[in-house]
């Protein structure tokens, strides 16, 4: 970033198509989320959005903080404004979120506000080069907290800690004991070669020959293992030397035996106890060899900050909110900073950062740390700690976590698939495959505006046809059970095909757009704008962000276990709901769903291990229908889904599991249905019912 003088020309710059930013505040005490865009926002110095902070009822108040806390900085221009006057847009989903000008898009959740924060200022003032604070591909905290740790980490964790912490301190937070074990890994970023390359050449130019010998000395080496390895180094670096011969000399102990003939690589070991590498292209091998050798010589890389060697914004949220449990723990407590020494090495550093000082200091921190060195320990050295999960730190923000591997998966599956199957069929512990309640499914697309033809939303012609007899499927059982004024919600809508759909066959029904996804709902809003439909709104944000009621929700291939958070949500406003489930193999528990879904399956003995068997079987679909492995996998797809139909029915619902129609539209064709106790009056009209 420059370093622009701040001032108010710059935060109070609001152009006359700024956006609306609504933070919760109960009687001028600030959630925690609510400081932490405060934060942000005032590092970025924005003028692209207008504050208000809305006064909200304390029972709803999310995660709260009165003491110690950050305020408002004397230049940020804000208003204030009751609950009453809060726009019902705004009322249906969760603080802190974002208001487009034209109210058709509201950006929810902290991450995606955040995120929201520094793309529109960075629009606006292009030369301060803000988006860098996105990463690797602007991935930084965009997924959404059930897929990504990071974005879990800040959004869910750090507030709640803080809230559980702040005032009643006896041990280290565990934020910050994730934090400082984090800060221990070493660093998985992209382009990691190319940064440790250039270390590597920082280090050989500050560093002569004097140095490396006294520090080699000074490890414990012999002077006669300190010369072969400075030749060896010399020689692997050599350009007057063919690769071979470099590799060969840097790696004594590895012997190579040419065998043309030989089409797979062999290890073993000689008479002579050396490896022996056969292999049927010795180039290659080589090549091959030295690449890794090259790799292993490279330095390793620190933390300089929360996800690599570059500041994110993932340090712009994590700083507020450690500085907050420093202030805290200070009273007291100045021995359990010693038990993290990485973690106050890295608030030092984000201190010393100019710009964040600055922006520290305006919004009424002051450094909790003296500056004088402690006496540290590691606090992994503390064997009373439990163990803990810290955030991946991949550079990308986005890390999905896959506890178990397709290979290791496929050989569970063949050895448990069928006992599991046979256990759960014997038990009745499988709904039966019904018929679509909807005797037409037909959709007449020559009669709607191209836009709403998926075809126009960037799918491929191969694929177009097919995804609109999906959307044939749920539309179909959206029309029998909808009535005028409702409002369907079309969550993981991706580029919008289903809903913009439903938007323009139900004119009748307000439907809502949820999509963790910027660049999926863009092209959803775009078309939506192009037809002028006046009966639909986006949200950008994670299902359970959108906290408004609504009367029937809908999910097209929502993956894994946003399908379950979809119909969790339902249950939750009693709304009836149409769902295609998709990525059964990612399914697995989170901070807010566990597996088996029903009460029916959790008192089966059925492990939460091979639940995931079954769920990993159904992903082996194919499109040879008839195969084998297709009909194991729709018979696993079922039982996965008649869980979520059990569990449905818990709470009185009248369900449906059928397949979509034709049952080669796509593998994942399952399609369930529930009818809430409040419509299962319309079902009267359906024959056969």
């Amino acid at each position: 970033m420059t370093s622009d003088s701040r001032g108010d020309s710059v935060l109070n710059a609001a152009s006359t198509d700024s956006e609306n930013l609504y933070l919760e505040h109960y009687h001028g005490s600030l959630p925690i989320r609510s400081q932490i865009v405060l934060f942000v926002l005032n590092y970025c110095r924005s003028g692209a959005f207008k504050v208000i902070f809305c006064n909200t009822d304390i029972k709803t108040m999310s995660t709260s903080c009165k003491n110690p806390s950050l305020c408002i900085p004397n230049d940020l221009e804000h208003d204030w404004i009751d609950l009453k006057d809060i726009p019902d847009v705004v009322l249906q989903s969760c603080f802190p979120s974002v208001l487009t000008s034209n109210g058709l898009l509201c950006c929810v959740g902290l991450c995606i506000v955040l995120r929201r924060i520094v793309q529109q200022t960075h629009n606006k003032y292009p030369e301060r080069n803000l988006i860098s604070l996105l990463g690797f591909q602007q991935n930084c905290l965009k997924g959404f907290a059930e897929g990504s740790s990071w974005t879990k980490y800040c959004e869910i964790d750090l507030p709640a800690d803080l809230q559980n912490c702040l005032h009643n301190i006896d041990t280290v937070p565990v934020s910050i004991r994730k934090l400082e074990k984090c800060l221990s890994l070493p660093v998985k970023i992209s382009n990691q070669q190319k940064h440790q390359r250039k270390l590597r050449k920082i280090v050989a130019e500050k560093t002569d020959t004097t140095d490396v010998v006294s520090q080699t000395s000074n490890s414990g080496m012999s002077s006669e293992e300190t010369a072969s390895r400075q030749e060896s180094d010399v020689v692997s670096y050599s350009s007057e030397e063919s690769k071979k011969d470099r590799f060969l000399k840097k790696h004594r102990n590895v012997q190579y035996c040419e065998e043309p003939d030989n089409k797979h690589i062999d290890l073993a070991s000689g008479s002579d106890g050396r490896l022996q590498i056969k292999t049927a292209s010795s180039e290659l091998s080589i090549k091959s060899k030295l690449k890794r050798a090259a790799e292993e010589s490279l330095p390793e890389l620190e933390h300089i900050f929360a996800e690599g060697i570059s500041m994110t914004l993932t340090d712009l949220v994590v700083f507020p909110c450690i500085h907050l449990l420093y202030k805290a723990m200070q009273n007291g407590h100045m021995a359990m900073f010693k038990k993290n020494p990485l973690v106050l090495k890295w608030y030092h550093r984000m201190w010393n950062l100019p710009e964040i000082k600055e922006c520290a200091e305006a919004c009424g921190m002051r450094m909790v740390i003296p500056t004088e060195d402690l006496p540290m320990i590691s606090n992994s050295d503390d064997e009373s700690q439990p163990e803990i999960e810290v955030p991946n730190s991949e550079g990308t923000g986005m890390k999905e976590a896959k506890p178990v591997s397709k290979h290791g998966m496929r050989l569970a599956i063949q050895r448990k698939a069928a006992t599991l199957l046979k256990t759960i069929n014997d038990g009745g512990y499988v709904l039966e495959y019904m018929d679509h309640p909807s005797a037409n499914i037909k959709i007449l697309w020559d009669e709607l505006p191209p836009q709403v033809h998926p075809a126009y939303g960037d799918v491929p012609s191969g694929r177009s046809e097919r995804k609109c007899q999906q959307i044939e499927n749920i539309v179909a059982a959206v029309k029998l059970i909808a009535e005028p004024g409702d409002k369907v919600v079309d969550f993981c809508s991706g580029g919008g095909h289903l809903g913009i759909v439903l938007a323009s066959v139900l004119p009748e029904c307000h439907i809502i757009l949820v999509e963790s996804k910027e660049v999926s709902l863009t092209k959803g809003l775009n078309r939506v704008k192009e037809l002028g439909l006046k009966n639909a709104t986006f949200y950008l944000g994670n299902i359970d962000y959108y906290h408004g009621s609504f009367n029937i929700g809908v999910s097209l291939h929502a993956c894994g276990v946003a399908t379950d958070m979809v119909i969790t949500r339902c249950v939750q406003t009693n709304a009836s709901f149409a769902s295609s489930p998709c990525c059964y193999g990612a399914v697995r528990d989170t901070h807010v769903i566990t597996y088996p879904r029903s009460e029916k399956l959790r008192n089966r003995p059925i492990s939460y291990e091979d639940y995931r068997i079954l769920a990993h079987a159904a992903e082996h679909t194919s499109w040879d229908f008839d195969s084998d492995r297709a009909k194991e996998a729709k018979l696993c797809m079922a039982c996965i889904d008649s869980d979520r139909l059990f569990y449905t029915r818990q709470y009185g619902y009248r369900v449906w599991m059928t397949t979509m129609q034709p049952f080669t539209c796509t593998p994942k064709n399952n399609l369930l249905i529930g009818v809430a106790e409040s419509r299962q009056h319309k079902l009267q009209t359906i024959a056969g019912i």
